[in-house]
């Protein structure tokens, strides 16, 4: 039986699932920006819902799936970033800047959560896997940008110059935001951005 009438409208049931899974994702929220990803249980997080360990499970398996969407907004944050940097024509430092700034403004929104999801990869194979897949990702998505493709051709190792920035700009940034390193931002943001450029556009620039 569906979860919507002939109109689209959520039925009472579906409603109120809907409700519960909120109470859970916020009640996970607040306990994976409290303490270490290790030290929540689900019962933390169901009694913080409001609702039984046996409910937690007719949801979620573990603390691993639930943490996903606890990055929900986060994810849509990036999607919003990528739908912009799809529409830049061009490489330059001015626009990569741009999206890097954004990029790091989103990033320290949701450092708690990211911290945990730092815990999480070391302990959950799960979540390392999620790693190389969103590595994997980005990098198609970078090649398939009209930016990029105008001035790297194929077969000039597009992959291998995407996956070097990636890294290091998501342990920068772990460096920077999560651990606490101190460094000058509009520096930081800019030194990058001409890296970026560099490694994109090489010796056409």
């Amino acid at each position: 039986m569906g979860g919507a009438d002939e109109r689209g409208v959520p039925s009472l049931r579906e409603s109120k699932r809907e409700l519960t899974r909120s109470r859970l994702v916020a009640a996970a929220t607040t306990a994976f920006e409290s303490k270490p990803y290790t030290d929540v249980t689900v019962d933390d997080i169901s009694a913080g819902a409001g609702v039984s360990r046996a409910t937690f499970y007719l949801y979620y398996p573990g603390k691993a799936k639930i943490l996903r969407d606890c990055l929900a907004d986060f994810q849509a944050g990036l999607d919003g970033l990528w739908a912009e940097f799809e529409g830049y024509d061009e490489a330059s430092v001015a626009s990569l800047e741009r999206w890097l700034r954004a990029y790091v403004e989103l990033y320290e929104r949701h450092r708690p959560l990211l911290a945990t999801m730092h815990q999480a990869e070391a302990v959950e194979p799960e979540f390392r896997d999620d790693v190389v897949r969103t590595v994997r990702d980005t990098m198609a998505r970078w090649q398939g940008l009209d930016m990029v493709r105008s001035v790297i051709g194929a077969g000039e190792d597009l992959e291998l110059r995407v996956l070097l920035f990636t890294a290091e700009l998501q342990r920068f940034l772990f460096l920077w935001i999560i651990q606490g390193i101190e460094v000058d931002r509009d520096k930081a943001v800019r030194t990058l951005a001409e890296h970026w450029y560099t490694v994109l556009v090489g010796d056409r620039a």
